[in-house]
């Protein structure tokens, strides 16, 4: 059922007792139990006094599974049992959302997309995913959006944490920063790093990872471990980012409202990404605004965006010849590198030109 918890089994009657009430009082220990029924298990005589007072302590911690038809108490069936005798894979469904609810959900900063358009999907679709990616960690590709918005909303319940990341104008870079925010994590390292903590952060989770208009290249550079799941969205014409000066305006108060911004990272990258043909108006602009970036990424610590930033205002302040901004620009970068214990290269600070003499036509060393 890829649950994350470790399954002890009751064997030997001498060690657990004479029969199945001995044995359900010795699991008392455990934080939840689960009663398999059968005719092998279930008990020759049920003798009320005994067994209503064991499965009365335990009430909220215990489970049963009805393997097949057998002799036990109807009073039984009130409680947490489930029913494999008739329907197996549905028992295991129920079991595992009652397990995974036990084990309490996992605390993250995931919303869900605002549902404006229709989100219904066809029922033997959603059955098709269900079974693809929730009764087992897998990958669906190109799912439409409304589609992936319905299942998410309809089978939650079926993991620990349901994340969804828009991906229109990220990198490899920005998608683990924005996944580590869902999930709170630090991913302060690089690249590589960071997707080595996701990756052992996520191993023993059952998430499904909704990425919503990533570029196809990207995808396979996100397995995300042995019990998460993953869909990718049918990548949507994308709506043009919002112009430089309104992101300009909204990162210089990036202070005042960190959560805008960094929703933003990916509009205001694009717009960096396009230094080399800005206008001479617009360049300084986009200078500020890639301040900015980097100083909300290193108050967050996502160090691998701040760096790829810093690589854009370097590779323009070289193109213009401003030495002096583009050794600030490399300083900065070979301060991350050291918090990456990686070497950084030895910089020395060029000095301000200093201005040609006049050259008047008189010579006074005469």
């Amino acid at each position: 059922m890829n649950c994350p918890i470790e399954v002890s089994v009751a064997e030997g009657e001498i060690r657990h007792g004479k029969d199945l009430i001995d044995r359900i009082q010795w699991a008392a220990c455990a934080d939840m139990a689960i009663v398999l029924l059968s005719p092998e298990s279930a008990c020759k005589e049920w003798r009320r006094e005994r067994w209503e007072p064991v499965f009365a302590e335990q009430a909220s911690s215990l489970a049963l599974l009805l393997l097949r038809d057998c002799r036990f108490p109807k009073l039984l069936r009130a409680g947490h049992f489930f029913d494999a005798s008739r329907n197996l894979l549905a028992a295991q469904r129920a079991l595992k959302r009652w397990i995974l609810a036990r084990c309490g959900r996992f605390e993250s900063n995931v919303q869900l997309p605002k549902h404006d358009e229709p989100y219904s999907a066809a029922p033997d679709f959603l059955e098709q995913l269900r079974q693809s990616v929730a009764d087992r960690p897998g990958i669906e590709l190109d799912v439409p959006r409304n589609c992936a918005l319905a299942f998410a909303i309809a089978f939650r319940d079926d993991f620990d944490a349901v994340l969804w990341t828009d991906c229109a104008y990220r990198d490899e870079a920005g998608i683990l920063g924005d996944t580590g925010h869902l999930l709170n994590l630090k991913l302060a390292g690089s690249v590589k790093e960071n997707k080595e903590n996701l990756l052992d952060f996520c191993a023993d989770r059952r998430f499904l990872f909704v990425f919503e208009n990533m570029l196809p290249e990207l995808r396979e550079l996100f397995p995300l471990g042995e019990r998460t799941s993953a869909i990718f969205t049918t990548r949507a014409k994308l709506k043009p980012p919002r112009p430089l000066a309104e992101l300009a305006t909204l990162f210089s108060n990036w202070t005042t409202n960190p959560a805008s911004c960094l929703g933003a990272l990916g509009e205001a990258k694009h717009h960096l990404e396009l230094l080399p043909f800005l206008t001479a108006e617009n360049a300084p602009i986009a200078m500020q605004l890639g301040s900015a970036m980097c100083a909300l990424l290193k108050q967050c610590e996502r160090f691998a965006e701040a760096y790829e930033i810093l690589d854009l205002m370097k590779e323009a302040a070289r193109t213009d010849g401003d030495t002096l901004r583009h050794y600030d620009f490399e300083w900065e970068q070979s301060w991350i590198l050291e918090r990456w214990e990686t070497p950084a290269p030895q910089l020395e600070r060029p000095h301000p030109a200093q201005p040609e003499p006049v050259q008047t036509g008189f010579d006074f060393g005469m």
